[in-house]
């Protein structure tokens, strides 16, 4: 059965690559779900001192190895690329969204649209651009629902995952929408977690 490949946006993979390592290049699920970011992540991390020093665990050997396999594309599919990068790039501009998104953010976007891949974002900027190409969207905890239903990790991983978000001040969203969405989700209210 062939893949389900998933990509991660930067935020996605920086708020749980720390939690479930390794995080990428396994596949799970009947469906064969994996999940990949995009070649161009390292360039982006390594501009921006900020996520540098509070990631600083992203640049070690082990998450390294785990990166070394980004989302490949073929001939063909570069190609492809290249055309849609400017016709998302051009949208994002219709959209009045270029100042909200950066470059790789429409890098993230036009993979998901030329490999028919779902994208894991919390960006809202990103999933409004995204729907206008009906890229299948997941935010964090649409994910975590989605490697549970599918017995890749438990219940008690997914609060460990939420606790250490609030621990390090990254929520996906808000405490109140992460709240409702988290009981839609799980059938549990989110103060389990947040003792």
């Amino acid at each position: 059965m062939p893949l389900i490949k998933i990509i991660l946006d930067t935020n996605s993979y920086l708020r749980l690559a720390k939690s479930l390592h390794p995080l990428l290049n396994r596949t799970f699920g009947k469906s064969n779900y994996c999940l990949f970011i995009i070649k161009d992540f390292q360039k982006e991390f390594n501009k921006k001192p900020i996520l540098k020093s509070k990631f600083y665990w992203v640049n070690t050997p082990e998450f390294i190895e785990n990166r070394k396999k980004p989302i490949k594309l073929s001939p063909a599919e570069q190609k492809q690329f290249d055309l849609a990068f400017e016709i998302v790039l051009d949208t994002a501009k219709d959209e009045n969204l270029l100042d909200k998104l950066s470059l790789i953010d429409i890098k993230f976007i036009t993979y998901s649209h030329i490999l028919k891949s779902p994208l894991v974002t919390d960006d809202t900027d990103m999933m409004k651009l995204a729907k206008e190409f009906e890229i299948e969207i997941f935010n964090t905890l649409q994910l975590l629902k989605l490697m549970l239903d599918n017995n890749h990790i438990t219940m008690e991983k997914i609060r460990e995952i939420i606790q250490y978000l609030n621990y390090e001040d990254d929520l996906p969203k808000s405490k109140k929408e992460l709240k409702k969405e988290y009981k839609t989700l799980f059938n549990e209210d989110l103060n389990v977690v947040f003792k």
